[in-house]
């Protein structure tokens, strides 16, 4: 058994990359489907499984009288369900952050400056007399 597994390498390991793709592709896919069955028998096995409980003669059907059936594929869509419903919420907004930045982004730059320079009708006069500076050489 073990001398096959060897020779079946050494002759994997001679053929061209296209093959050895093909082959890793293979037992990848083999492999993932090996994880997703053991995944949802632990579950199965794990997740009690409830059956629908009567409610006492004379009294009405409530949520808290009723226990749902729950099995891992039924865990399995409720949990899609969720994750799906948050990224569209979260997918929307990310559209609208990025419509609404790539606006402000086209506003400044359709947005033209303006310089106004105005004259001043009177000239800075001190009207007391101001100290002297002296000079400072520098070194």
């Amino acid at each position: 058994m073990i001398a096959r597994i060897r020779t079946f390498i050494h002759t994997l390991r001679k053929k061209n990359e296209r093959e050895k793709r093909a082959w890793v592709f293979g037992a990848s896919a083999v492999t993932m489907a090996l994880v997703v069955v053991l995944w949802v028998a632990y579950l199965n096995l794990t997740l009690p499984n409830m059956t629908p409980v009567a409610p006492p003669s004379g009294e009405q059907k409530t949520a808290e009288n009723e226990i749902q059936t729950d099995s891992a594929w039924n865990t399995f869509k409720r949990g899609m369900g969720i994750i799906s419903g948050d990224a569209g919420t979260k997918w929307q907004s990310l559209s609208d952050r990025i419509m609404r930045d790539i606006g402000s982004i086209t506003d400044t730059f359709n947005r033209q400056n303006e310089v106004s320079v105005e004259a001043t009708s009177t000239q800075f006069i001190p009207t007391e007399p101001q100290e002297a500076i002296p000079p400072t050489k520098l070194p």
